[in-house]
Parts: structure tokens; C-alpha cells; sequence
């Protein structure tokens, strides 16, 4: 996702003073045991898997019940 869609779609649900727990990665933070930096086709070829696969469904499963366990105290996780 392209950060100024992310900031469109953050705008239409929330105020700029809302709360919210979210997580985020960008290319900056990947480097190679050598310390490299991710280059632009790495980082793409990463992207592109990502949407193929929705997005890691199962990840946002996995936070989603891990929050509402912590709100009300019950269910999985």
C-alpha cells in the first residue's frame, strides 16, 4: 500500500487524535547479514507476495484475537 492511500483511508475512519494499535513495514528496515540495505527489487518482490497473499490474513487473525483477549478477558489466543 502506498502511503498516501494508508493516510486516505486512516483520514475517512479516524480523527487525527484517535488511538489505534497498527504495525508497519518498510523497506528501510531490512538489511542482509552484511548489513546491506534491502534494495528497491527486494523490497518489491516482497511487496508483491504480500497482496498475493491478502496480506498475511492469518497475522491479522492472530493480533485480532490477541486484542480482543486483552479488552474482555476471554476467548483465544
Amino acid at each position: 500500500m502506498k502511503v498516501s492511500e494508508a493516510i486516505k483511508v486512516l483520514s475517512e475512519f479516524y480523527k487525527p487524535d484517535d488511538e489505534l494499535c497498527m504495525s508497519w513495514w518498510g523497506k528501510e528496515l531490512f538489511y542482509d547479514a552484511d548489513n546491506n540495505p534491502c534494495t528497491d527489487e527486494q523490497w518489491q518482490r516482497a511487496v508483491d507476495d504480500f497482496d498475493e497473499n491478502e496480506g498475511y490474513e492469518h497475522i491479522n487473525t492472530k493480533i485480532w484475537e490477541i486484542l480482543n483477549y486483552v479488552i474482555y478477558e476471554k476467548g483465544d489466543f
